[in-house]
This record gives structure tokens, C-alpha cells and sequence, in this order.
């Protein structure tokens, strides 16, 4: 199986990818590394619609939120499933 269907398989319970897991625990160097590697699910959303950048943020995760935001492109007013906007 190539790594980037391991990485981008929705296989945890919510819809949770390892990169929306790894942003929400703050992991800044994992994801550093598997963000090249995600070939287009980099922006995938869970069964909620959280995004990294939005898991990183409930967390508390800031270093994760400014690399999600400054080197990855996350989009800070996109909204989940019920239209919060992390912007306010």
C-alpha cells in the first residue's frame, strides 16, 4: 500500500487522516514531513469538516496554526459542518 493512502485514509473514528491527527497534537516536525507528502488530501477535512488548521487551533496548538496558515495556505475562514469560522 503507498504511504500516501496510509496517510490520507480516513481510518480513525471522525474521518481523522494522520495529518489532521498530528496537527491537532501539535506535532510540528511530523508534520513539517508529511505535509509534501499528502498529494492533494493535505486540505481534507473530518466528518465534521475540521480541518488541520482547525484541530490545530481547538487545541491550543499556536506554532502548529501559524505553519498550518504561513507555509502550508490553510485557509483561516473556512468553516465545519455547522459554518463556525475559526476567524470569528
Amino acid at each position: 500500500m503507498p504511504l500516501t493512502h496510509v496517510l490520507s485514509y480516513p481510518s480513525f473514528q471522525g474521518g481523522h487522516n494522520a495529518f489532521l491527527l498530528c496537527a491537532e497534537g501539535g506535532h510540528l516536525a511530523i508534520a513539517e514531513y508529511l505535509a509534501p507528502k499528502m498529494e492533494g488530501h493535505l486540505f481534507d477535512a473530518d466528518d465534521a469538516r475540521y480541518t488541520a488548521l482547525h484541530w490545530a487551533a481547538q487545541q491550543g496548538q499556536l506554532s502548529m496554526v501559524e505553519y498550518l496558515v504561513r507555509s502550508c495556505g490553510f485557509n483561516v475562514t473556512a468553516r465545519d459542518k455547522v459554518g463556525t469560522c475559526l476567524c470569528g
